[in-house]
């Protein structure tokens, strides 16, 4: 996943959006404290699947499982919080036994332990029709999510490989008109970096102009959003439900799409395989997805022990 992206080259630099959002750290980063014991204890934790919980097989890391049922079992809210939809994120909950809130699709769906809608940000249709222009562009992969399905206009190779990613998701098919009915939370996008970031330059900014976003959360995705819809949203969002202070909050991840729950979060962790802009803006960096960060990051900063 480390080639060169359609908005950002992956290791220098970021979309203009999300290095303003990366900006705003900065000044924060100037007094981190060296020892976690200064850090309050978390009682909300958000914590990003693919790369950063999952590891390269895109399963739950033992060890970090095992530290999330910990934290549960201390009381800790531990929230799921992905750019896929919640029929993706789900299964995991309930791997992981967790009876919480969940972010789905960047932010833009959040629903509660009863699974009711808390949050709901759908993308404005201006910009849906903009991105869905794209459609028959047969070098890549229109994934569509509303809230309760992920859509695709078409079959294509790019659709089989995303497909093999999430596993444990059926998508349903609809024509590009039938999609401009629906009440859609994101559009995603797939193809080779090179191809993206071509494409991007020149979406992109009509897709902001008709009041939508861009993010990235893979090397071959480029996402659209309604504008101001991220995951530190979702974030806020659940911890003013929940009547928890910024402060004992936490978030977790690994690229451009977890900078605004990263930015967020009273303790803000980024593990090793992270882009090195999500690195910059986290308080701390732990061990990779593949060697079990998440759970670093829970013992010793959320957990305090």
């Amino acid at each position: 996943m480390q080639a060169q992206l359609p908005i950002l080259n992956h290791r220098t630099s970021v979309p203009t959006t999300l290095r303003a959002k990366a900006a705003k750290t900065e000044l924060g980063t100037l007094t981190r404290s060296m020892n976690p014991k200064n850090q309050p204890a978390a009682r909300l934790l958000a914590v990003d699947l693919d790369h950063t919980l999952l590891d390269s097989r895109r399963k739950p890391h033992p060890v970090s499982a095992a530290a999330i049922r910990r934290a549960a079992s201390r009381g800790v809210h531990v929230v799921l919080a992905s750019g896929r939809s919640l029929q993706s994120i789900l299964p995991f909950a309930e791997e992981l036994e967790l009876q919480s809130f969940v972010i789905g699709c960047n932010g833009a769906h959040v629903v509660d332990e009863a699974r009711k809608t808390v949050l709901s940000r759908p993308l404005p249709l201006a910009a849906a029709r903009l991105a869905l222009t794209l459609a028959e562009d047969p070098n890549l992969h229109l994934s569509i999510y509303t809230t309760d399905a992920l859509v695709f206009v078409r079959d294509s190779e790019w659709g089989d490989v995303y497909l093999s990613r999430v596993r444990n998701v059926a998508p349903i098919y609809a024509s590009a008109a039938e999609v401009e009915k629906m009440e859609i939370m994101k559009i995603m996008l797939l193809a080779e970096p090179e191809y993206k970031r071509r494409v991007g330059k020149e979406i992109v900014g009509p897709i902001e102009a008709a009041g939508g976003e861009a993010t990235e959360s893979e090397a071959e995705y480029l996402e659209f959003l309604a504008a101001g819809v991220d995951k530190g949203e979702g974030l806020r969002a659940i911890a003013e439900k929940l009547g928890i202070p910024q402060a004992q909050t936490a978030a977790i991840g690994d690229y451009f799409n977890d900078l605004g729950m990263i930015q967020y979060a009273g303790i803000s962790g980024a593990v090793a395989n992270a882009d090195e802009a999500v690195k910059r803006a986290a308080r701390h960096v732990v061990a990779s997805n593949d060697e079990g960060g998440v759970a670093e990051f829970i013992d010793t900063f959320v957990l305090n022990e």
